[in-house]
């Protein structure tokens, strides 16, 4: 995932080791300041490769390590607890209780996994927002905008009906690619591992894909890939 730039960063001046230092500091949405020299990129505080859990989902390779600045502290909260959920009424406090324990929370950078919703927090509307922070020249001070929303999202499995990638493949392609994905070369080719040998958004080579010929799928959107 990596830490989610959501707007332009803005020009800072840092005193460091008793110097103005020009600088840039970047927000994200995960609620951290990157500050970086302006001149050559260096970041003016450590950068902390820390581990995060390995990915629960058959053939899916998650990311060991994120890269985190060890300054200046978050600027949205980083984990959910239960200290700080709803208090508005007993039963709303409760509801959200009995939710909040059915839910993984292991903090930020955790892998969907299937059947079992995981917390994102500060979410996907957390952290800055997209128009940016601002800056006091005179006091050194950054305003940020931020937000901390949680949210949750699972894996489901692929059933292969009519709307799931396999299910797509087995009604548009399967005919020229066989089930098996082997293809009949030279005319249908191959689709085993054309990920890795194309790309996102290659062409598979088939035939009703080549120029003067019209579109294999024209009732299928470029965002619904069958790879």
């Amino acid at each position: 995932m990596g830490p989610r730039l959501s707007c332009a960063a803005v020009l800072v001046t840092v005193k460091r080791g008793g110097k103005d230092v020009a600088a840039v500091a970047q927000t994200t949405k995960h609620g951290f300041v990157y500050l970086f020299n302006r001149a050559n990129g260096e970041p003016l505080f450590p950068i902390e490769y820390r581990k995060y859990p390995p990915s629960t989902t058959p053939e899916e390779v998650a990311a060991e390590e994120q890269p985190l600045p060890a300054k200046p502290a978050p600027f949205s909260r980083q984990l959910l607890t239960e200290d700080i959920l709803t208090n508005r009424t007993p039963e709303m406090h409760q509801w959200a209780l009995d939710q909040f324990r059915s839910f993984r929370n292991e903090g930020q950078f955790v892998p969907f996994s299937v059947g079992k919703e995981t917390l994102v927090f500060p979410g996907f509307d957390g952290g800055a927002e997209w128009g940016g922070p601002a800056l006091d020249p005179e006091t050194g001070i950054i305003y940020v905008n931020a937000n901390d929303l949680p949210w949750t999202g699972a894996l489901a499995e692929n059933t292969a009906d009519e709307s799931s990638g396999a299910g797509i493949y087995q009604s548009q392609c399967s005919i020229c690619h066989r089930d098996n994905r082997a293809g009949s070369p030279p005319v249908f080719p191959s689709l085993i591992g054309v990920g890795s040998r194309l790309g996102p958004g290659g062409d598979c080579g088939c035939p009703a894909k080549r120029p003067g010929k019209n579109a294999a799928f024209p009732s299928l959107s470029p965002h619904k890939s069958v790879r």
